[in-house]
């Protein structure tokens, strides 16, 4: 483990980033088609879970799960900070594009569990540590995906060390968002546990209303007296500033970056 500001961790063969107490994975460090777990009544004829092409930005990695039964959900391993529990952390966030089949209408559903699940999920499940209804059909853009731990509340404190947290929605195989009887495909990134400080990320041209890229920029706006750190997915530190201006411009090559702003970390796509 290499630690910088924040750590690199490499989980699943993906990458973990943790700002002060939150921690996000994408998939960067992981080749296209490579297996991402996930759980279901029989495994593998009841989903496919892998590392795949980002469906608006082909620079971009991202998770592709695509189930043929119900009850089918991916799951990731993060490892807390030692001395803490999940307990310590607000909530759980991702970017969601819910491409087509039977995608709409749906809740979503957050589990965390001590050891990898094996079996079909249902919200019955007394792992369930969160659930939030979309109310929407197909995806036209990316999402921002924020579900709140509001379910079996006793069982965060148990949570330490390594855990797995599953989560997505259960369907049917098929469904006819985007046409009639289309297989059902949805994708996720920068799958977050949030902390006290907060966790920004969405992978855009426009990021947030403070920070976008221009050309082989990434623009920082309204960072007045604040530190800023920009790594390369290498874990290399391409800009650090103390005290910063309030605009700062940041010249980089192509490429995926981790932007800290106060400890706030957010991933930026620079093409």
């Amino acid at each position: 483990m290499k630690k910088l500001y924040f750590l690199f961790i490499l989980l699943l063969g993906s990458v973990a980033v943790s700002a002060q107490s939150s921690i996000v994975i994408n998939f960067e460090n992981k080749s296209i088609d490579d297996p991402i777990t996930w759980t279901g009544w029989v495994v593998p004829a009841d989903a496919s879970s892998t590392v795949a092409a980002d469906p608006l930005d082909a620079s971009n990695k991202v998770l592709r799960f695509a189930p043929n039964n119900y009850n089918a959900l991916p799951y990731l391993e993060f490892t807390l900070a030692a001395g803490k529990t999940l307990a310590d952390y607000q909530k759980f966030t991702f970017k969601g594009y819910f491409a087509q089949g039977d995608v709409g209408w749906k809740d979503i559903l957050v589990a965390a569990f001590s050891a990898p699940p094996t079996s079909g999920f249902q919200d019955s499940n007394p792992n369930l540590i969160g659930k939030w209804a979309r109310s929407a059909g197909g995806s036209t853009a990316w999402e921002d995906i924020t579900v709140e731990f509001t379910q079996n509340l006793s069982i965060l404190s148990q949570r330490s060390g390594t855990i797995y947290i599953l989560f997505g929605m259960s369907t049917a195989g098929t469904g006819d968002i985007g046409g009639s009887g289309l297989p059902t495909v949805w994708y996720a990134d920068n799958v977050t546990l949030v902390g006290p400080g907060g966790t920004t990320s969405l992978p855009s041209n426009r990021i947030s209303s403070d920070i976008y890229v221009t050309n082989s920029y990434i623009v920082i706006n309204n960072a007045e007296g604040k530190k800023l750190e920009v790594y390369s997915m290498t874990g290399a530190k391409m800009f650090e500033k103390a005290s910063a201006g309030s605009k700062v411009d940041v010249n980089v090559p192509k490429g995926i970056y981790i932007v800290v702003v106060d400890g706030v970390s957010t991933k930026v796509a620079v093409k």
